[in-house]
């Protein structure tokens, strides 16, 4: 069944209140085929998204699948995680969410569960033994805090390392990449001797940089490690987050590109594929793109001390507000999390399943994701996704915090009371 989209933002906002007040949902419904139940699913991934193509798929055949459910896409304009998020913030802030919608973002729920606007799927989750045993139940009560309810649904895990140049790292003299932070310093201060920026940073998107601040922090002792994987962490005026923040302005000012501090992650991730840096802290979702660009000169590794960067990925949530239209929605959200999924998703979108069933002898994986694979299940620690990590009020003012301390306007001291005040 052809899939109706609204693909103009802009063109949603306009259509919000006149479509609520005729008793539609978020984002608007098209009028329900006689006995169908419709649903309304945000989503970003359309047009040049790359999981564009697996999601129209998707929604093809859950609605061949599911012929009594009408789905409804709305297209977030722009296709990107950015534009999403700020959507869904709106939605919460007019008191609508769609009956489907995903996100990483820990801050947009915790909103959301302030208000009451989320759908408890733990009754439907208990009861479903098929889906229940395809899933992690420890990644499902990190995005819950806890067992008690059951609002976002996730069957993947997010686990990478640093990319690195084989190439680069060769010339250096080194054939594998650094175990320990020292050694690591040593290879960025060669490479500078060399005329190559070591890391690909930035702060416009806070992705990168973000994300080798927390791996900074936990190296340095358990209560750093902790801090790297707590949830909405609120005090930042710790020694160990205050070295790490040092280490990190070392990194911009000493060890990265002239344009790291403002550029965005379009920007930090060409220097590396066009070998202007040696490493780059990325996902394996980018294997691809890597690969495509680089060949096999593109190496993974752990980070040092042998930790990753790990954590639940993207949940499905629902803002449904009647049992019918729940159960649909139910329905949509467990197509695009059973172990089929999983297996697709990890073959074509280089995410790594939940599920421990799946045979990865019989997907097409390359040899960079393999390795992912083995390393996950060997690792001596972990950091989180920076969007777990910082609540809501940081997140608004991490890029230009981020842009001061590159650029030495800020002290580690200043930036870590900046981020303190900000989360209380």
């Amino acid at each position: 069944m052809k899939v109706k989209r609204i693909i103009s933002l802009m063109l949603a906002f306009s259509m919000v209140a006149g479509l609520t007040a005729c008793g539609g949902g978020a984002g608007g419904k098209a009028k329900k085929e006689e006995g169908k139940v419709s649903i309304t699913v945000f989503s970003e991934w359309v047009g040049a998204h790359p999981y564009a193509k697996y999601f129209a798929e998707r929604v093809e055949s859950f609605e061949e699948a599911h012929p009594e459910i009408d789905v409804n896409v709305e297209e977030i304009a722009g296709s990107t995680t950015a534009n999403m998020d700020a959507k869904l913030k709106v939605q919460v802030s007019s008191g609508e969410l769609p009956d489907v919608f995903y996100t990483n973002d820990q801050s947009i729920i915790d909103l959301a569960k302030k208000s009451n606007l989320l759908y408890d799927f733990k009754e439907k989750l208990d009861a479903d033994a098929e889906l229940k045993d395809e899933l992690d139940m420890e990644d499902i009560a990190s995005w819950n805090e806890g067992s008690d309810q059951v609002y976002g649904i996730c069957s993947h895990k997010d686990f990478f390392g640093f990319f690195y140049n084989k190439e680069i790292l060769k010339a250096a003299g080194y054939e594998k990449f650094p175990e320990s932070w020292d050694e690591l310093y040593k290879l960025c201060e060669k490479l500078k001797e060399d005329g190559i920026a070591a890391m690909s940073l930035e702060t416009k998107t806070a992705w990168y940089s973000s994300l080798t601040l927390l791996a900074a922090l936990a190296s340095g002792s358990e209560e750093g490690q902790e801090m790297a994987k707590t949830v909405g962490l609120t005090d930042y005026n710790t020694p160990e987050f205050i070295e790490a923040a040092s280490q990190l302005q070392k990194m911009f000012m000493e060890y990265s590109t002239t344009d790291a501090p403002g550029s965005d992650i379009s920007v930090a991730l060409n220097n590396f594929t066009s070998d202007k840096t040696a490493i780059v802290l990325d996902g394996a979702w980018r294997i691809a793109e890597l690969t495509e660009a680089m060949g096999d000169k593109v190496g993974e590794a752990y980070l040092p001390g042998k930790g990753a960067v790990s954590y639940p990925g993207y949940a499905w949530f629902s803002g449904s507000k009647d049992e019918k239209t729940a159960a649909a929605s139910y329905e949509f959200i467990k197509w695009f999390n059973n172990k089929e999924d999983q297996a697709i998703r990890l073959e074509q979108l280089g995410l790594i399943p939940a599920s421990a069933n799946i045979d990865y002898e019989s997907l097409e994986l390359s040899p960079l994701m393999m390795e992912i694979l083995e390393m996950k299940d060997d690792v001596n620690y972990t950091v989180s996704s920076c969007w777990r990590v910082y609540p809501a009020a940081v997140t608004a003012i991490i890029p230009q915090e981020l842009a001061a301390l590159g650029t030495g306007q800020s002290t580690p001291e200043q930036f870590a009371e900046n981020l303190t005040k900000a989360s209380n």
